[in-house]
């Protein structure tokens, strides 16, 4: 689970940001994130205390009522979602990503994050399976 997940407005001193604390965050598994709120898509900073990476990604999705259809979406985000390309470096350290409202429609607000190159793992396992497979389909042929 996220513990330290803060909104800041981005065109405000320092001094006097703010951290919001109306939304609802989960860890997915191991490599993503889901972010839940009313006031999400309110301009400003959403930070990522994970350190930086430009495999991190962060893309907007459309509730649906179907919770299976949820679920690939929450999988497959780069597929199904929009994704907020503002992708910065904060506290030189952390990710995170500029909402501006403009860029992103406000409506039920969920955020996944993802760490995509997580995905190539996935891929390389199943090219590995289907490459067992088919040399034993091949040697039991011969």
């Amino acid at each position: 689970e996220i513990k330290n997940l803060s909104l800041q407005k981005s065109n405000m001193p320092i001094e006097k940001t703010y951290a919001k604390t109306d939304f609802r965050s989960e860890k997915i598994n191991y490599f993503s994130y889901r972010i839940t709120g009313k006031s999400l898509m309110e301009d400003g900073d959403l930070t990522f205390y994970q350190a930086f990476d430009k495999g991190w990604k962060a893309y907007k999705l459309e509730d649906d009522k179907i919770s299976i259809i949820n679920g690939l979406e929450e999988f497959f985000p780069f597929i199904f979602g929009k994704e907020i390309k503002d992708h910065v470096l904060i506290n030189n350290w952390a990710n995170g990503w500029i909402l501006n409202n403009k860029r992103v429609e406000q409506s039920d607000n969920r955020i996944v994050i993802v760490y995509l190159p997580q995905y190539l793992e996935y891929l390389g396992f199943g090219i590995l399976v289907t490459f067992a497979l088919y040399a034993l389909k091949y040697r039991s042929l011969n």
